[in-house]
C-alpha cells in the first residue's frame, strides 16, 4: 500500500493537503457512543489508521489498543489479530522494529486458531521486519509463507502477489544477487500488466529502471523507460524530463559508455524524446574529460526543438566551451554571442511578463470605469424619465383647464383622444428603454466575461513561471474562482433572461471545468450529478456557484488518497419544502465538521461569507466519507 500511495503522489504533481489531522478527543467521544463491539473495533481501527497517516503514532497506538482490548473481551478473534497487526505497524513507524516484530509474532500465534483473511499481509510484514533487522533467512521464510498463501487465494487477491515480489526483489538486492532481484521484478511486472492499473505499472517500471542502472544494462533501461513513457497520459508526457543519474559507483568512462549505448538503444526504439537530456549529460562529460571534439559531435546531434530557451542557453554555452577547448576562437566567440543574445531574449520575456501584469491592472481599472459609467448613464436615464413625467403632467393639467373652459362634452372627447395618444407614446418609450437596457446589460455581461477570462489566462500564464508549490496552488484556486464567475456572465449574455441562470447547465459546466483543472479523468472518479432544471436569479447563483466551486475543489484535492473507480463524488441540487438544497458527498477520507467550521484558510472564509449572504444553513457529516448539505430558505428564482 505504501508503494501504491507513493506512485499516486508522483502522478498527481506535488499535491499539498490542507486538511487537519483527526482529533483524538473527537475520536474518543465518538467511540463512547458506540454500543456494538464489532462496530466499535472497526471504527477504532479506521481512526487509528488515520492518525498514523498523519504521523501521530503514539495517539494511533492508544486507539488501536482500545480496539484490541474490546476484541479480546468479546472474543472477536479476527478483529484482535487486525488490532495487533496495526499496533505492530505503528510501533515499527516509531523506529522500534524489534518490538514491532515481537508484537506481530502474537498475531502469528492467533492465526493458528482461525483462517484469517489477511494472513498473507501478516506474513509479508514479518518478512519486511526481519529484512530491516538483517535477519535474511527469517525474511526468506516468511516471504515464502506469504507467497504460498497468496497462491491459494482467488484471482483478485492473487493480484497483490506483485507487491510481495517487489519485497523479494528488495531482499535479493540486500543479498547482492541482481539477477534474482530482476527475476522477481519481472514476475511483478507480468502481474501488473494484466491488472491494467496504471499506477502499479508505473511503480514497477520505475523499480525496473533503477535495477537496470545497477546492472549497467542500457538496453533494459531504454526498454523500460519507453514503456513508462507509453503508459503516461498525454497531459503528463510533456512534463517528463527523461533525466537519468547513473549509479555513484560508475566511473566517468563508464558513464560515457553507458550514455552512448543508451542513445543507440533509444534510437533503435524510435524513442528520441528521451535522448535530449542524455545528449546534454554526455556532452558535459566529454567536456569535463577535455574530449572537446566528441562533445561537439554530440551537441550537433541534439534536436533543440525538444527543449526550451533555457535548454538552448545550456547547449550554446557547452558549444562555446568545446570550441574554446579546441582553440577555435572564432566559433567560440560566435557561440558566446549567441549565448549573450539568448540571455537578452530571456530578459526581454521577463519584461513582457511585467507588461502583462501592468496590462492586467489597466484592464481592471478600465472595467471599473466602464461599470461606473454604465451606472451614471442609468441614473441619467432615470432622471430624464422623471423630468419627462413632470412635464407631461403639467401639459395634461393645462389641457384639462382649457378643455373645461370649452365645455364638458368637448373636454371629454379631447381628453379621451389625448390619453390614447400619450399611452401609445409611453408604451413605445418603455419598449425602447427596455430594449436599450437589455442591449446594455448584455454588453456589460459580455465585457465582464471577457475581462474575467483575461484574468484567468494571465493567472494560467503566471503559473508556468512559479516553482513554489504553495504559490502555484493559490494561483490555481484563484483561477478556478475567476472561471466560476466568468461562467455565470457567459450564460447571462447568451440567455434570453438577463438576470437568470439555468442551474443544471451551469453546474455541469462548472464541474467539468474543475475536473479538467485538477486533471481528473473518468477513470479516476465515479461522478454522479442530480441537478434539477431550476432557473435562478443571478443574486442567488453567484454566491451559490462560488460555494460549490470551493467545496468541489476541496473534494478533488483532499478527499481521495488514491485515484480509481472506487472514488465516488455526488453533486445534487433540488427544491424541497420551500427551500433550495445543495448536497455534495464523497467516499473519501472524510473531514472533521468542527475543523471545517473553524478552519482559518481562505476557501472556508469564502464559504462562510457567501453562506451568510444567502442566509443559508450548512451541515457537515463525516461518515464513510464527507457529506455537506446547504439549505437556502430565502432564494430568488428567475422572474
Amino acid at each position: 500500500m505504501k508503494h501504491l500511495l507513493l506512485v499516486i503522489g508522483l502522478f498527481i504533481a506535488a499535491l499539498t493537503i490542507d486538511a487537519q489531522p483527526p482529533d483524538v478527543d473527537t475520536i474518543n467521544a465518538r467511540l463512547d457512543t458506540i454500543q456494538d463491539p464489532s462496530q466499535y473495533c472497526r471504527v477504532a481501527l479506521d481512526a487509528g489508521t488515520q492518525l498514523r497517516r498523519y504521523n501521530q503514532v503514539e495517539s494511533s497506538i492508544e486507539i488501536f489498543n482500545k480496539a484490541l482490548l474490546t476484541a479480546r473481551d468479546k472474543d472477536l478473534l479476527e478483529l484482535e489479530i487486525a488490532a495487533i497487526y496495526e499496533i505492530a505497524n505503528a510501533i515499527d513507524m516509531s523506529g522500534n522494529t524489534e518490538e514491532a516484530l515481537h508484537r506481530l509474532k502474537e498475531a502469528i500465534q492467533k492465526m493458528n486458531e482461525v483462517d484469517y483473511f489477511r494472513k498473507g499481509q501478516v506474513y509479508k510484514m514479518m518478512g519486511r521486519f526481519y529484512k530491516k533487522l538483517e535477519s535474511l533467512d527469517s525474511a526468506v521464510h516468511y516471504l515464502s509463507k506469504a507467497e504460498s498463501w497468496y497462491q491459494t487465494r482467488p484471482p483478485k487477491q492473487r493480484y497483490y502477489l506483485w507487491s510481495l515480489y517487489d519485497h523479494w526483489h528488495s531482499l535479493y538486492l540486500q543479498f547482492g544477487d541482481l539477477n534474482k532481484a530482476k527475476e522477481y521484478l519481472d514476475k511483478a511486472y507480468s502481474i501488473v500488466k494484466k491488472g491494467d492499473k496504471r499506477t502499479d505499472i508505473a511503480y514497477v517500471l520505475n523499480r525496473l529502471q533503477g535495477l537496470s542502472l545497477k546492472r549497467a544494462d542500457p538496453e533494459e533501461y531504454a526498454y523500460y523507460n519507453k514503456a513508462y513513457y507509453d503508459i503516461m497520459p498525454n497531459s503528463r508526457k510533456k512534463m517528463l524530463s527523461h533525466g537519468i543519474s547513473p549509479p555513484e559507483e560508475f566511473s566517468v568512462s563508464q558513464q560515457i559508455n553507458f550514455f552512448t549505448q543508451l542513445l543507440s538503444e533509444n534510437e533503435r526504439l524510435d524513442f528520441i524524446q528521451a535522448n535530449f537530456r542524455i545528449q546534454q549529460k554526455l556532452a558535459r562529460l566529454h567536456i569535463n574529460q577535455a574530449n572537446h571534439l566528441k562533445a561537439i559531435q554530440v551537441l550537433e546531434s541534439i534536436n533543440t526543438s525538444l527543449g526550451n530557451k533555457s535548454d538552448s542557453l545550456i547547449i550554446l554555452s557547452m558549444f562555446q566551451e568545446a570550441y574554446a577547448g579546441l582553440g577555435q576562437t572564432g566559433k567560440a566567440l560566435l557561440a558566446l554571442q549567441k549565448v549573450v543574445q539568448l540571455k537578452d531574449e530571456l530578459n526581454d520575456e521577463k519584461e513582457v511578463q511585467q507588461l502583462l501584469e501592468l496590462e492586467k491592472k489597466y484592464r481592471t481599472a478600465q472595467k471599473e470605469q466602464e461599470l461606473a459609467l454604465a451606472q451614471v448613464r442609468e441614473e441619467a436615464q432615470e432622471a430624464e424619465l422623471v423630468r419627462t413625467r413632470k412635464q407631461r403632467n403639467a401639459y395634461i393639467m393645462t389641457a384639462v383647464f382649457l378643455i373645461l373652459l370649452l365645455g364638458l362634452i368637448g373636454y371629454l372627447a379631447f381628453q379621451n383622444r389625448k390619453q390614447n395618444q400619450l399611452l401609445q407614446k409611453q408604451n413605445h418609450k418603455v419598449r425602447q428603454a427596455l430594449k436599450d437596457k437589455e442591449i446594455l446589460l448584455r454588453e456589460i455581461h459580455h465585457r465582464v466575461k471577457n475581462n474575467l477570462q483575461v484574468v484567468s489566462s494571465l493567472l494560467n500564464l503566471q503559473s508556468q513561471y512559479i516553482s513554489d508549490e504553495e504559490a502555484l496552488k493559490a494561483i490555481l484556486e484563484g483561477k478556478n474562482r475567476v472561471s466560476s464567475m466568468a461562467l455565470i456572465h457567459q450564460n447571462l449574455y447568451r440567455e434570453d433572461g438577463l438576470t437568470s441562470i439555468d442551474a443544471q447547465e451551469y453546474f455541469i459546466s462548472l464541474i467539468e471545468g474543475l475536473l479538467d483543472s485538477y486533471q481528473v479523468d473518468d477513470e479516476q472518479i465515479d461522478l454522479e450529478l442530480k441537478v434539477d432544471p431550476i432557473e435562478l436569479d443571478v443574486e442567488t447563483m453567484i454566491p451559490l456557484g462560488l460555494i460549490a466551486n470551493e467545496l468541489i475543489s476541496n473534494v478533488l484535492k483532499h478527499a481521495f488518497l488514491q485515484k480509481g473507480e472506487q472514488n465516488r463524488l455526488y453533486f445534487g441540487l433540488w427544491e424541497e419544502d420551500g427551500s433550495l438544497k445543495l448536497e455534495i458527498r464523497d467516499n473519501g477520507v472524510g473531514m472533521n465538521p468542527e475543523e471545517f467550521f473553524n478552519s482559518p484558510n481562505f476557501g472556508n472564509k469564502l464559504i462562510q461569507a457567501f453562506q451568510n449572504k444567502l442566509q443559508a444553513e450548512i451541515k457537515v457529516e463525516n461518515k464513510q466519507g464527507s457529506r455537506i448539505l446547504l439549505q437556502i430558505s430565502k432564494y430568488k428564482k428567475a422572474a
